[in-house]
């Protein structure tokens, strides 16, 4: 027997009331609890009762009253499913609830978007009533962002700013479905620029984002409080928890063996952890039956008491965790006695969908059941239906160390109504589908370990394309789409095997760089990239059914399109080491925590330093670390001279630091150190620059509270032995073009072109787990199997771990676009090869079983093998037809990198800006939600790259250029302005090849040229204007009086005329601050001018620079509402010059405002009577500007 520890036996139980209200943002991705959902359930007797039960459970709308029962049998229940072979995205009902789900690249989130257009336009939910519910908060923002582009882009279609062939095919599909539901253009059109106007209100949510919310916006009816600190961690609180029950239970002991008996239990802080992540009513306690009686009567009153008493604490101190945040929704869920609590949140939102949903868990889908499936008739409404979509992949369950639970997945996979299913795949090659469809259906329904989940081939989309090669008649040929590399006779130990497979993936993978390099691999071309060659395929004409000829333009493979991606970080040393010394680069991104780093170390001591910089030993450990390097005999060197100079730098350090704080203090020793130049040469150099900058960054923003250094001392102290959150995580040293190395886990939802998956053969279950608590889950729910001590894990548990390990395999083996390498060498004994790596995932997979069979194994390989496009070879085969002296660039790290200096970060204020008056319009103009299309080539600086980066990297030229000097025609000038623009685009942007480098840096040196020359206003250029006489990127503060609401704002640009207009400007306060940045001030013939640099490309109107007409700009200008930016700027220029001129001023010094279209301006256009091409001129008026700063702040209180 086992005991059962529920509410109901133990008498020493007490009720929790709610966690206060948390107040903080987005929780992390991933909760460390996993609780489980179960009920006890009725059998049924046969089919006809099972289907009873199920007309009772799922209706074809919604759950009744009464909560839905899980039939005992699994086996004989019969779930209701519609379009169960495929899902029609424009058509699919959208009132049933659904369990979409959507193998590896099968356009997951594009069906998300589209139901979400479909739910806003056909169903008439607005966007704040639709609620989107993802895992991850960078989830959440791809989610938003697309689902927000989507939109944008089908009201453009809908009103004419988009042509059929500038959209999506399935919008203009479902425009023309629309049409023949009934729903008119208008209506559609007004629906979406409703959506699009609230779309900041849109409820796109992490699960804890989503509880948070609900939580604080509902806190009365949810009988929360409003000052909860939200925090990563409560170790602190668990430890005073569970000292204090060790403390009355010692004092309970009769004897020391007791006591010490006691003492042995295994971390009970963790136990505590679990119990309290998991309510007792969705994971029932289990004792096991060999404990002990005296350890069972602790575990007993522990289990009773101490999750209540560490409620009972945060309540008092004010505290909650993220993982409270789910474990206090279904509390309060549970507990509402009135349903005021359940029937706000229901009332907010008539659409859910829930996106990977195989990352469930018992609790989360217990909130969700609650909430959304188990809906009283009473709340329910024909007029306005409800709709529910379940969207996950059961294949891709991975995040079971989360507490995600695949086993809750399959009992919710059985409420829910219909199922469906995306079959086919976007992302990859049709001959690496069928590969991988292949791969994963050799061993028939058993490939993933489980009978409740079998493989289903997925289709491919056929004008896909892998890798191609250039052969030496200069035909493009595509290359194997799958490798599979391998050792039937295995190798002679664990170090052969990692120096075999780290040789075998760095040459191959410096072979395509370098083939790259030379234009002689490549893969499918983007719309921007650059074109080096194309091929011809045949695909299937979606009208005649008809095979037809399409072009593939082809670019060149580069370092960024290759990822290589392990199980675990140790997995991939020895491939990195060897990539090093072939001059391959790598990019590996980490959740580490920088305080956890030898560069934290470091910089405590220098901290020490310069809190003590008097104490001799303080400074000798100072001198021991990397930040000045002594060797060892320089520190046993009696050098009083070299000691003193060093005490006299560190007492101007803190000078320094109380002139201008701590960043400065900390980076001016380490710049006096040349820390630089030191580690640059030196492999990870970069990253410990980074690291540097990264913690000084910290400090500097702790220094505004702890001011000295002995303060910001003990503070960073304290910090370091506390877990970080996501503003500790280490940061990549670079984001230039390298290899990407990555964790599988890491890489789910993630797609690249080239994928290696070396050290495959070690991702397996090569021990059973010990640990005094262990979650339990099966078809009836889920059981906390507590024990005293440490005890090995069930048999039971270890399949369960393996299941998951061929889930992870899967997920690894679907990321490649073009082709995937899988390299799993064997370990050679006696008896053939060694079990531990014979027992992979790829294994196991392969022959759906957990003792895979050696020949089974290279039986598979060669049925494999036997598919176009799929090589299978053997390891020392492959090593003697490649060189040994393959090498991409020399090991040393490139001469051009740099690591920028920390800067301080500001204190924030609550202030407007122009920006944010602008997102608070409301008008037809939407152009700007959406991306802009371009319809062919372009040439000259058109063809300059488009997007944030290459815009700062236009402003950046043109912020240090020295206009008279860059002006002239002449070598040297022209030298000046190339150095210039290859400065900014080597920080900003990155290209294939030195090629197109140089062509960039020629257009933008000749950008420079055209700005400078042209006649900007009337009888001025800026060739004539010194770098004395004028402010880069000038900043401005500007007060604004109490009560200004935006409403007076647009009744003052009304009547400033037409131009200058904003008719749906909303009604906001505007009270406190207004901030922002002037590009370019500058004085020319004695009057002062704003101006500002655009790099709007235009590329709906614009193919040549003589297309930037006064028109096209104007209306540019219009659609952004420019001309309010510079009203504004003019304002701050006033106010500037007023405070710097005293009595000189005189309204008549304002010039106006110039705006420079970058792509447009040419030192050979000539000024006409409208103006000159690229550049918007406006003299505005004195009086103008007067009446909007009087308007902003009376003249009184300006004084």
């Amino acid at each position: 027997m086992t005991s059962k520890m529920t509410k109901d036996t133990n008498s020493r139980f007490e009720a929790v009331p709610p966690l206060s209200e948390l107040n903080d943002g987005d929780a992390a991705a991933a909760c460390d609890a996993v609780p489980e959902y179960c009920d006890d359930v009725p059998s049924c007797a046969d089919v006809e009762d099972c289907a009873a039960a199920q007309e009772s459970c799922v209706p074809d709308d919604f759950f009744d009253d009464t909560p839905a029962s899980e039939p005992e049998h699994e086996e004989s229940l019969a779930v209701k499913s519609a379009d169960s072979d495929g899902f029609v995205v424009e058509k699919a009902d959208l009132t049933v609830p659904t369990l979409l789900e959507a193998s590896a690249g099968t356009g997951k989130t594009f069906s998300i978007k589209h139901l979400v257009l479909r739910l806003i336009v056909e169903q008439e939910i607005p966007i704040n009533s639709l609620l989107v519910v993802t895992f991850t908060k960078a989830a959440t923002a791809e989610l938003k962002s697309r689902i927000r582009e989507h939109l944008a882009e089908t009201h453009g279609y809908l009103t004419g700013i988009y042509a059929a062939e500038d959209v999506d095919p399935l919008v203009v599909r479902q425009v023309e479905i629309w049409r023949g539901m009934s729903i008119s253009d208008e209506d559609a059109v007004k629906r979406l620029r409703e959506s699009l106007a609230r779309f900041d209100d849109s409820a796109i949510n992490t699960i804890h984002g989503f509880c948070q919310k609900m939580l604080s916006e509902h806190v009365f009816t949810s009988a929360g409080n409003f000052d909860t600190e939200l925090s990563d961690d409560d170790a602190a609180l668990r430890d005073e928890v569970t000292e204090s029950f060790l403390r009355r239970e010692l004092d309970a002991c009769t004897s020391a063996d007791e006591r010490r008996l006691l003492m042995q239990g295994d971390d009970w802080a963790e136990k505590l952890r679990t119990l309290a992540g998991l309510p007792e009513d969705l994971a029932k306690r289990v004792i096991p039956d060999d404990v002990e009686p005296l350890p069972r009567e602790w575990l007993e009153r522990f289990i009773g008491t101490a999750p209540a008493a560490l409620r009972a604490l945060k309540r008092a101190r004010r505290l909650a965790t993220y993982d409270d945040l789910l474990a206090e929704m279904w509390l309060t869920l549970r507990d509402d006695a009135t349903g005021a609590f359940v029937a706000g949140i229901r009332n907010t939102y008539r659409g859910v969908l829930i996106d990977e949903f195989q990352d469930t868990d018992p609790v989360q889908f217990a909130i969700f059941r609650k909430l959304f499936l188990e809906i009283p008739k009473s709340e329910r409404s024909a007029d306005k239906p409800r709709a529910l979509f379940f969207v996950g992949d059961p294949k891709q369950a991975i995040y079971s160390f989360r507490s995600a639970d695949l086993d809750t997945y399959m009992r919710a996979r059985k409420l829910i109504s219909r199922h469906s299913r995306l079959g086919r795949n976007f992302r990859s090659c049709p001959k690496l589908v069928e590969a991988v469809n292949r791969f994963f259906s050799i061993a028939g329904p058993d490939a993933f370990l489980r009978h409740d989940l079998a493989y289903k081939p997925v289709d491919a989309k056929v004008d896909r394309t892998g890798l191609f090669l250039l052969d030496e008649d200069g035909i493009w040929r595509e290359a194997d789409v799958f490798e599979i590399w391998y050792t039937e006779e295995g190798l002679e130990g664990k170090d052969a095997m990692n120096v075999a497979t780290a040789r075998s993936v760095a040459d191959d993978i410096a072979r395509l760089i370098t083939l790259g390099r030379d234009g002689r691999a490549a893969i499918a071309a983007g719309p921007d990239d650059h074109v080096i060659g194309s091929v011809v395929i045949e695909v299937e004409d979606g009208e005649t059914k008809k095979p037809v000829a399409k072009t593939i333009a082809l670019r060149a493979v580069e370092a960024r399109d290759i990822a290589i991606l392990v199980q675990k970080r140790g997995h991939v040393d020895n491939v990195k080491r060897a990539l090093a010394r072939r001059g391959v680069r790598v990019v590996m991104k980490s959740n580490d925590d920088v305080f956890r780093t030898e560069e934290a170390h470091d910089m405590l001591c220098l901290l020490h330093a310069f809190a003590e910089p008097g104490v001799e030993r303080v400074l000798t450990a100072l001198r021991a670390t990397r930040l000045m390097a002594a060797t060892l005999s320089e520190l046993c060197d009696q050098d009083e001279q070299a000691r003193s100079d060093l005490r006299e730098r560190l007492e101007a350090g803190v000078a320094r630091w109380r002139r201008a704080g701590a960043a400065a203090a900390l980076s001016a020793f380490i710049d006096e150190e040349h820390l630089a130049e030191r580690l640059l040469p030196v492999e990870g150099g970069e990253q410990r620059l980074t690291n540097y900058a990264h913690i000084i960054e910290l400090l500097n923003e702790a220094g505004r509270k702890y001011a000295t250094p002995a303060g910001l001392l003990s503070w960073f102290e304290s910090a370091r032995a506390q877990k970080g959150g996501e503003t500790r995580n280490l940061r990549l040293a670079s984001d230039a073009n390298l290899v990407t190395v990555e964790t599988i886990h890491s890489s789910k939802g993630l797609q690249y072109p080239i994928v290696y998956l070396p050290s495959a053969e070690s991702m397996a279950v090569m021990k059973g787990e010990k640990r005094s608590v262990f979650k339990q889950s099966d078809a009836s729910g889920m059981e906390l199997s507590i024990t005293h001590g440490e005890v090995q894990e069930s048999d039971a548990l270890k399949v369960k771990r393996k299941e998951e390990l061929v889930r992870l395999a899967y997920v690894a083996m679907t990321r490649a676009a073009c082709r995937l390498v899988l390299v799993v060498p064997q370990n050679r004994t006696s008896t053939g090869w060694h079990g531990n790596y014979r027992k992979n995932a790829y294994f196991m997979a392969l022959t759906g079983s957990l003792e895979p069979d050696r020949d089974i194994v290279l039986d598979s390989f060669r049925e494999l093998g036997s598919l176009p496009g799929v090589r299978c070879v053997e390891i020392e085969t492959l090593l003697t037809e490649t060189a040994d002296d393959i090498t991409v660039a020399p090991p040393a790290l490139d001469t051009d990198l740099g690591v920028d200096h920390a800067k301080p970060i500001l204190p924030k204020w609550r202030v407007s800006s122009f920006s944010s008056i602008n997102r608070s319009v409301t008008d037809d103009e939407v152009a700007w939600f959406g991306p802009k299309q371009s319809a062919g080539p372009l040439e000259g600086i058109l063809a300059f790259p488009r997007g944030t980066k290459a815009g700062d990297a236009m402003h950046g030229m043109l912020e240090i250029a020295d206009f008279p000097a860059v002006a002239p025609d002449t070598p040297e000038a022209d030298a000046l302005r190339r150095s210039i623009a290859r400065s900014r685009i080597e920080q900003f942007l990155s290209f294939p090849d030195e090629a197109s480098l140089d062509k960039a840096v020629g257009e933008a040196a000749r950008m420079i040229y055209d700005v400078v020359n042209a006649e900007i206003l009337p009888g001025i250029r800026l060739r004539d204007v010194k770098m004395t006489e004028r402010a880069s990127e000038m900043p401005f503060l500007l007060r604004m009086r109490d009560g200004l609401s935006a409403s007076d704002l647009k009744d003052t640009l009304e009547r400033f005329g037409d131009m200058y207009a904003i008719p749906n400007l909303s009604d906001d306060d505007l009270s406190g601050f207004l901030t922002g940045f002037i590009d370019l001030a500058f004085g020319a013939k004695g009057r002062f001018w704003i101006l500002d640099w655009k790099s709007n490309a235009i590329t709906r109107f614009v193919r040549t620079q003589a297309d930037f007409t006064q028109h096209v700009m104007s209306d540019e200008m219009r659609v952004h509402r420019y001309r309010l930016q510079y009203l504004i700027y003019l304002v701050a220029l006033r106010r500037f010059l007023k405070a710097r001129l005293g009595r000189d001023y005189d309204d008549s010094l304002l010039g106006g405002a110039c705006y420079v279209f970058l792509r447009g301006v040419s030192a050979d256009a000539r000024r006409g009577p409208e103006g000159i091409q690229g550049v918007v001129y406006d003299p505005v008026g004195a009086e103008r500007i007067a009446r909007l700063d009087e308007l902003f702040l009376p003249e009184w209180e300006q004084k």
